[in-house]
């Protein structure tokens, strides 16, 4: 055999091998590194009756885990699509997904439809957080998330979509959610609560909702910036708010809490508040209870704001001299009136810790509304 043939077979031979090397994945190895991921996020006790394997993709055959907040929950098959093996010893996986959840939470039932966690990154097992420098995923999708009462649904929530856009390991995690239309159906509900949303014409309730949120997990401050709930013929509720301390260990420490007072003071010196501030725009829901409200009373539309602006005012008697106070009547007398928007915000130069907050609603109210710079803005 000439050189050149010699030399071309050896390196076919090398090519191959090296390309099967490279596909090979040890599925044992793979589930111990999920199984210890699975258990930092909430989910632990992974069972599956078995491993199946078919070139890149693994599923883990009727699978369940232990979530924190619902007990045993059953996941059936769990796929993952275009494992590969990366360098540091972890695993980039093209998608891990979920057909169907189905758990009962109390005297509710939630059902989740079509979960999938694209462009994951599985961490090697017992890697260290400096080992942690890639994304976790790149978006989050489901179908459908029902909850249930009866055996019919009361929110339906469709197309959920989660983005990071933005990633620093250890430090910053910034993500978009959309949440493509929900709709909550007050017919199962008991007669006098359905008949109630039927009096203010609403059959059903649809819409859509959006929002950005922000984590910095260094310093534990969480930033929720336009988180909107648009409600069709209803109103539109958007939400913007800064709260500070929420790192990985204080959050531990709230999830392993038990009936300790002191703990939960410790915590709540911990925990701190900075701005918050909630809008809403109305699209006829407050005409609506204004008109239940007077058929139930025997009252005129304007009887109704009277009563409610009375009642108002004597809440801010209550108040003292807090700035809110002086314009907490005229503000909702106003928006009752002309119902166009109502936004009330507390805003801070410097974060407060909870524990302050909570030793001032006791002592003096009004003080404390006033530390919060709270303000209340009709129509504007």
């Amino acid at each position: 055999m000439k050189p050149f043939f010699k030399t071309a077979l050896f390196g076919t031979a090398l090519l191959l091998f090296s390309t099967s090397v490279t596909r090979a994945l040890d599925k044992d190895a793979f589930v111990a590194s999920f199984e210890q991921y699975a258990a930092e996020n909430g989910l632990s006790n992974l069972q599956y009756e078995k491993i199946d394997m078919d070139g890149s993709t693994i599923i883990l055959r009727n699978a369940q885990v232990n979530y924190d907040f619902a007990g045993k929950l059953p996941l059936g098959d769990m796929v993952f699509n275009k494992v590969e093996e990366t360098k540091d010893g972890g695993y980039a996986i093209g998608a891990w997904q979920i057909g169907r959840i189905e758990t009962d939470l109390n005297a509710s039932k939630l059902e989740i439809k079509n979960l999938s966690v694209n462009n994951m990154y599985l961490p090697a097992k017992d890697s260290g957080d400096s080992d942690r420098e890639r994304a976790p995923y790149t978006t989050q999708t489901v179908e459908q998330i029902r909850i249930y009462g009866t055996d019919q649904a009361t929110f339906t929530f469709a197309d959920i979509d989660t983005r990071l856009l933005n990633f620093k390991a250890n430090e910053l995690t910034e993500g978009e959610i959309k949440i493509g239309s929900f709709e909550f159906d007050p017919s199962p509900m008991p007669v006098a609560r359905r008949q109630h949303f039927n009096d203010l014409g609403y059959d059903k309730i649809t819409g859509t909702i959006t929002g950005l949120v922000n984590n910095n997990v260094k310093t534990g401050d969480i930033t929720v910036s336009d988180f909107v709930i648009s409600a069709r013929d209803t109103g539109t509720l958007t939400l913007n708010m800064k709260l500070g301390g929420f790192t990985r260990a204080t959050i531990e420490k709230i999830n392993n809490l038990e009936e300790n007072n002191n703990a939960a003071l410790a915590l709540m010196q911990q925990l701190n508040f900075t701005n918050y501030s909630l809008r809403f725009e109305d699209h006829s829901l407050t005409n609506r209870v204004l008109d239940q409200a007077g058929k139930q009373q025997g009252l005129s539309r304007e009887g109704v704001i009277t009563g409610a602006t009375q009642a108002v005012t004597q809440i801010a008697s209550n108040l003292g001299e807090a700035k809110i106070g002086k314009k907490l009547a005229p503000e909702i007398s106003a928006f009752l009136k002309n119902p166009k928007s109502l936004q009330i915000s507390f805003s801070l130069s410097q974060p407060m810790p909870f524990l302050a907050i909570m030793m001032g609603a006791a002592a003096s109210p009004a003080d404390l509304l006033d530390q919060l710079n709270a303000d209340i803005i009709a129509n504007k």
